[in-house]
């Protein structure tokens, strides 16, 4: 049996279920050709015809004529509100589906259009009697569990099945109280200390006793909740008092509050009052924080694992990539390799920094603040260098590369990530600090509104006279300046397109 066979079988055993008003079996013999391009999946050719829209209308049409047919002895409002809930009738079309075995020729994400359009061709062909039988099953299987759901009687509860600390205590209260037709209220109102304070009144029954509890809580929800879990609690340790509170009585319009003890009270949103101790500034001074040659190469090498491995997130805001983009194009101007005299050398390692070295990392890096204005961006042009100068700015290059090569990989990943640049390739130069040794100076410009820094960056060889890196930033903030000068450095040491 070829393939077209089987699904033409499969076709008439499927429609040969629907009978006419005469109990004659469907006759789809002229809507076979259309049937079989739709469970193939070639709808393109016919898509003009519209027979999904149809088919959409179709069974709503169906569905209005089926209750109107099988639930009669309804009001036609409850009639209307039934049809509204499947005006989008995915769980009747699955059900179909199911029933009609449809899911051997049609995924599942194809099962509401496919039969939109099956729905379609059998009305052209058949009528609206077609569609009505087609789906009249299993719309009725899906009414009347709806219908059942609806009318039948709520289980009654009891106050021992609502201690459950998994359920919601203001629900649980509520259904108990509506098992019966009871009513409850609640009132509440701010009290000093910010606290609130809520009363909640209800009866069991129509006719039943009225009775209170009251909370004090941070909040009015938790006070609701804390004060109906505490009624919860009563009655299941009070049954004799749950059933009193049932019989009917007639004309009483006090208010019994509820004789439940403080001490029976349950806290279900306990503040905590445990305080964490406050950090001592000792914690942050450079006295505690001594690192040994041993400890910056594990932290260096949990570095390296962190960034090469991609495992590190670092935030990113507009205002940073923005700063890593000026960097990078700012380079090629701000990047600059001189050779100076040991009287230049002298103003860098100023007695009286700033910041005074406290531990292995800091002793290595110099600050110097200028608080003299200065003007970044009128300098004046840099003079040519001759060929003997640029020999030896490319040889001073090289020598800091080739310190650096074994670390290369996870300073080019840091650029990527500002915030981090500076602090790894301290730590690099940590652990050469017999080599090794880091200038850093800043200057402020510019009014107290807007200010502006001015940072430079100095990598000096502690082994060789006169060899050094200088790199500058600029930015409304010292981190920013700082930042930038550093990326730019990296770049320097990092770059090695030129070494042969």
């Amino acid at each position: 049996m070829t393939d077209t066979d089987a699904l033409e079988q499969y076709i008439y055993a499927t429609f040969s279920t629907i009978t006419d008003e005469q109990s004659r079996p469907l006759d789809i013999t002229a809507a076979l050709p259309l049937l079989k391009q739709v469970l193939t999946g070639y709808t393109q050719q016919i898509a003009e015809h519209k027979f999904n829209y149809i088919g959409e209308s179709a069974v709503q049409f169906a569905i209005h004529l089926i209750l109107a047919d099988h639930y009669s002895k309804y009001e036609d409002r409850v009639l209307s509100a039934i049809a509204k809930k499947f005006t989008a009738p995915l769980q009747l079309y699955k059900l179909i589906g199911k029933q009609i075995h449809l899911k051997e020729y049609v995924r599942p994400i194809y099962l509401k259009e496919t039969l939109d359009m099956i729905f379609g061709i059998l009305f052209r062909y058949n009528g609206i009697m077609a569609i009505q039988k087609l789906i009249q099953d299993a719309f009725i299987c899906l009414v009347n569990h709806d219908l059942n759901n609806t009318t039948s009687p709520k289980k009654l509860l009891s106050p021992s099945s609502s201690t459950n600390q998994t359920v919601n205590p203001v629900k649980a209260l509520y259904e108990l109280v509506q098992a019966n037709s009871g009513a409850i209220e609640t009132e509440a109102h701010e009290i000093d200390d910010k606290k609130w304070q809520v009363k909640i009144v209800a009866k069991l029954n129509a006719s039943s006793l009225l009775f209170s509890h009251a909370r004090t809580s941070s909040s009015k929800q938790k006070a609701k909740t804390e004060a109906s879990r505490d009624i919860l609690n009563y009655f299941t340790n009070n049954p004799d008092v749950y059933q009193h509170l049932q019989i009917a009585a007639e004309g009483a319009i006090d208010i019994h509050a509820l004789p439940i003890s403080e001490s029976d009270y349950c806290h279900l949103f306990a503040e905590n009052t445990n305080t964490r101790p406050a950090l001592e500034t000792s914690y942050w001074s450079g006295s505690s924080a001594n690192l040994s040659q041993s400890s910056h190469e594990e932290a260096t090498v949990l570095l390296e694992n962190l960034f090469l491995d991609g495992k590190m997130d670092v935030d990113m805001d507009s205002r940073q990539v923005k700063r890593q983009r000026q960097s990078t194009h700012g380079l090629s101007d701000s990047a600059i390799v001189k050779t100076e005299t040991l009287e230049h050398q002298q103003p860098l390692s100023s007695p009286t920094p700033s910041l005074q070295p406290t531990n292995t990392m800091e002793s290595n890096v110099t600050y110097i603040n200028d608080e003299e204005t200065f003007q970044p961006f009128n300098q004046p042009a840099e003079a040519l260098m001759d060929e003997a100068t640029a020999v030896r700015n490319e040889k001073i290059i090289k020598h800091f590369r080739k310190l650096f090569q074994a670390h290369r990989l996870v300073l080019l990943q840091c650029r990527t990530k500002p915030g981090q640049s500076k602090s790894i390739f301290l730590s690099f130069v940590v652990q050469r600090q017999d080599e090794l040794q880091v200038n850093i100076s800043i200057q402020q410009g510019g009014d107290s509104h807007t200010p502006l820094f001015h940072a430079e960056v100095v990598l000096r060889s502690k082994t060789k006279a006169n060899v050094f890196l200088k790199t500058e930033g600029h930015g409304r903030r010292k981190k920013d300046a700082e930042q930038q000068a550093f990326n730019k450095m990296i770049e320097i040491v990092t770059n090695w397109n030129s070494i042969t």
